[in-house]
């Protein structure tokens, strides 16, 4: 069972720590990274520092128009993951961080909001720290977590070791590594889904963006440090009303991949509110190219609006069944985390 194992593990590496008797100042109420990188880490979402060509699918003189809902695809099922990124200790002048991630796929019921796909839950734990650094006691650390298998990431990468000086910036690189490993988590969950439910053919929603392999998948990307709309095109995008979308296109995210359709849609009206207020960019397969089937998938995304996720501070931008699992994953973290001095 992987809490058991996941439960043993934590308590041998506390263990550890006191018996090789580290020096390493414990953070005891340390909060999760989360709380202050809600929006991401910078290129998690793009897997890219630069904007990529894009090309009109549909009319670009007239990029603003009405979500055509007199039909809409069968959405049944959906993916999405809950993470917890905690600094466990103090290095001389950067933080000692553990990454956890649970991810699965919710499956609508026909009376209900749904229960996990049978196979699917999956649960993820690294630690993030330097591979060289000057701490004698960071490297026996690591040593002792290499001993045990456990997985360790470097958030240094191809810089130098004078980043290490700047307890900020070690921050916001070891949190990048986590959201790289939690995209790399979803991805296995994903594919796992695709293995065991794919060839029926439903459709799912996936949090974040487009993961190749399937025609009927939908990514539903939230949070974006960058637009693909310039000039009057993107302010026509920030004025965009409620239950409206954007002309579609089609772009290349990475070199070699597969083309990629996409477009903005406005899930809630932001009038008098920031104007990225329920804004998402979906992405589906570059087969999808017809404004039948792209106003059917958009349609069937405004439908998912209600019951409002309110218990959430994102709810304008969040599906209920997306909610619901995050909810399930959430629990399931804490579960796994419970009795460590740095949960939160």
């Amino acid at each position: 069972m992987v809490t058991a194992s996941y439960a043993a593990r934590q308590l041998a590496v506390q263990r550890q720590v006191n018996r090789y008797g580290l020096d390493l100042r414990v953070i005891r109420a340390g909060e999760p990274l989360e709380l202050t990188y809600a929006n991401g880490g910078a290129g998690v979402d793009d897997g890219t520092s630069n904007r990529p060509e894009i090309e009109w699918i549909e009319d670009a003189q007239r990029v603003v128009r009405p979500v055509d809902r007199t039909e809409t695809v069968p959405i049944r099922d959906f993916l999405d993951g809950a993470q917890r990124t905690i600094p466990r200790f103090v290095g001389t002048t950067f933080p000692v961080v553990e990454s956890i991630c649970a991810a699965a796929v919710l499956e609508r019921e026909p009376h209900g909001v749904g229960q996990v796909c049978a196979g699917t839950m999956d649960f993820q734990a690294i630690w993030i720290l330097p591979h060289n650094c000057g701490d004698g006691e960071i490297r026996r650390f690591r040593a002792m977590l290499e001993e045990q298998g456990i997985e360790i990431r470097d958030p240094l990468g191809d810089a130098g070791p004078e980043l290490l000086d700047d307890y900020s910036t070690m921050e916001q690189r070891i949190y990048a590594v986590a959201m790289e490993a939690r995209a790399e988590h979803e991805e296995r969950v994903y594919r796992k889904w695709c293995e065991l439910y794919g060839d029926a053919g439903d459709w799912i929603v996936l949090d974040g963006r487009l993961r190749s392999g399937n025609s009927t998948a939908i990514g539903l990307v939230k949070s974006f440090s960058r637009h693909y709309l310039t000039g009057p095109s993107a302010a026509e995008l920030y004025r965009m009303p409620e239950a409206h979308r954007t002309a579609a296109f089609r772009m290349f995210k990475r070199a070699g991949g597969d083309p990629i359709t996409a477009w903005y849609l406005r899930l809630r009206d932001a009038s008098g509110l920031d104007p990225r207020h329920g804004l998402v960019r979906i992405e589906v397969s570059g087969e999808i190219d017809s404004a039948t089937e792209i106003d059917a998938i958009s349609a069937a995304l405004l439908a998912e609006r209600s019951p409002r996720a309110t218990g959430d501070d994102r709810w304008a931008t969040l599906l209920y069944p997306i909610y619901h699992l995050e909810q399930a994953l959430k629990r399931y973290l804490d579960a796994n985390t419970r009795g460590w001095d740095a949960a939160s």
